[in-house]
C-alpha cells in the first residue's frame, strides 16, 4: 500500500519554488496512518520520497521522531496544545500541503 502525503505535481511544484527563492534546510514531516494502523514503513510506502530525494529534502517520520508539547499560537478552538513531532516546529517556517482539509477551527495545520 502506497501513503499519498499529496500530490506529486504539488509536491515538486513546491519545492521547485522553494528551491529557487531560498538556499535554506528544508524538511518534510508527517505522521503515517499506515503506519501506526497497518504496519507499514512510511519510509517504503510514501508517494512523496521521489521528489523529496530529488530536491535533497530531509524526510522525517512524525510517530518516529521526538516530541514535545506546544501551545496553539493564539489558542485553539478546541485544543489550547498539541503534542507534534519536534522538527516540525523548530523551524524558522513552516508551508503546509494539507489535502482537503479543514484546520481552522482547532487553530493550526500541521497536515
Amino acid at each position: 500500500m502506497l501513503q499519498q502525503l499529496a500530490c506529486d505535481k504539488v509536491v515538486r511544484a513546491t519545492l521547485r519554488l522553494l528551491r529557487e527563492r531560498t538556499t535554506a534546510d528544508i524538511i518534510c514531516t508527517d505522521v503515517s496512518f499506515y503506519e501506526m494502523y497497518q504496519d507499514t514503513d512510511p519510509l517504503e510506502t510514501a508517494t512523496a520520497l521521489p521528489a523529496l530525494r530529488e530536491y535533497g529534502v530531509e524526510y522525517v517520520v512524525g510517530a518516529q521522531a521526538e516530541t514535545k508539547i506546544y501551545p496553539v499560537p493564539g489558542g485553539g478552538q478546541m485544543f489550547a496544545r498539541y503534542l507534534l513531532p519536534t522538527p516540525a516546529v523548530e523551524v524558522d517556517e513552516t508551508v503546509s500541503l494539507a489535502k482537503m482539509k479543514n484546520h481552522a477551527f482547532m487553530g493550526i495545520s500541521s497536515a
